[in-house]
């Protein structure tokens, strides 16, 4: 009897284990869901604002400042897009965040990770390029010419430097949540032929 009742205990205690590796597990997936759907926010709301403002002052302004504007609206229009279609993509993963192993999760997270980690490493290029072209265009002779790339290079830079520290902040966000995701594979333990979960307290 005695026997029997300690094995209904361990039985339990595995159950529980599971719910709550499975609880923590589901947890992971959607702080990393809902860290890229704030995110997309913030750079949906800045591209928006960057082509209303950039739009309306393209007609109303001259020289370099007219084409400022005019690439800071264009420029916005790929982040907008791109917020569009990643918020609709968050939308859609978060309904199969619950059937990810943990195996799986890692991987999502190691992606996504990645991403933003790449993005940055554009995002300097951006900013070089923008001070490519400030510097061309002190060696051009046409006003027209001129104005275009002062404007266009100013603006690289803003939009770059905008981007280095987005994409520098969601990827320390992302390294932040990761952790709880190497708390889930430390606490498995592999002992023979068997894999168990243990829980320190």
């Amino acid at each position: 009897m005695t026997k029997f009742l300690f094995t209904l205990l361990l039985l339990a205690f595995a159950l529980c284990a599971s719910a709550q590796s499975d609880t923590q597990l589901q947890a992971f997936n959607q702080k990393r869901n809902d860290i890229n759907t704030k995110g997309m926010l913030i750079l949906g709301t800045w591209a928006l604002g960057n082509i209303a403002l950039g739009t309306t002052n393209y007609y109303r302004q001259t020289g370099t400042k007219k084409y400022f504007n005019q690439m800071n609206a264009l420029w916005n229009t790929v982040n907008l897009t791109l917020a569009v279609a990643t918020s609709i993509q968050a939308h859609q993963i978060a309904a199969t965040t619950d059937t990810l192993t943990i195996a799986q999760s890692i991987a999502e997270q190691h992606k996504t990770q990645q991403l933003f980690l790449f993005n940055a490493g554009l995002d300097f290029a951006y900013i070089a390029s923008g001070f490519y072209l400030i510097e061309k265009a002190k060696n051009t002779t046409t006003t027209l010419k001129k104005n275009q790339f002062e404007g266009w290079g100013k603006s690289l830079i803003l939009q770059g430097s905008f981007l280095l520290v987005f994409d520098g902040l969601m990827v320390a966000i992302h390294q932040n949540n990761s952790k709880i995701g190497y708390k889930l594979i430390s606490a498995i333990r592999i002992e023979g032929n068997q894999i168990g979960v243990c829980w320190q307290f």
